[in-house]
């Protein structure tokens, strides 16, 4: 039997290297070593890569992280309480001081810097041109996949927690 951890790491790694775009490579991943969601939700996190649409805000891996924590204990329906949410508050929080401690930030720019040396505007063709030959699809897919074992990590703890 594949170990899920594993697993969710290496499809996301090789996701990021062949087709790019941290989030979508990252959820897909992860939906499917555990069978959460559809392609619709794999679709909306298209726009997450690099910061948010390009702007080097919060790390598109990290974001689908939560989604793909969401998806798993978020809330069942919108009326229920938010109070309700401990759970998948906690394990999100968790998973942002695991990406911390790994990168250094939880920015996309910031991160990019400390990997490449300087940060990027992917958006500007002669700059997603510098992140390349800077080693920028060497170094986001370790991100990417080391950012889906944590997110397969906290799954997996969850599963064996005794109920």
């Amino acid at each position: 039997m594949e170990d899920p951890v594993e697993r969710a790491y290496q499809l996301a790694y090789r996701y990021e290297r062949e087709h790019h775009g941290c989030a979508e490579s990252t959820l897909l991943a992860i939906q499917e070593t555990f069978h959460l969601g559809d392609d619709m939700v794999r679709r909306s996190a298209s726009g997450l890569l690099a910061g948010v649409a390009f702007m080097g805000s919060v790390c598109g891996a990290l974001i689908a992280g939560v989604m793909a924590l969401g998806m798993k204990f978020g809330r069942s329906s919108i009326e229920r309480p938010i109070e309700g949410q401990t759970e998948l508050f906690r394990r999100i929080i968790r998973l942002r001081r695991m990406f911390k401690r790994e990168f250094g930030s939880c920015l996309c720019h910031e991160i990019q810097r400390s990997l490449l040396g300087r940060s990027f505007n992917l958006a500007d063709p002669s700059e997603y041109e510098a992140f390349k030959r800077a080693g920028g699809y060497e170094k986001c897919p370790e991100v990417v996949a080391k950012t889906a074992r944590m997110v397969a990590e906290l799954l997996i703890e969850a599963e064996r927690r005794p109920q």
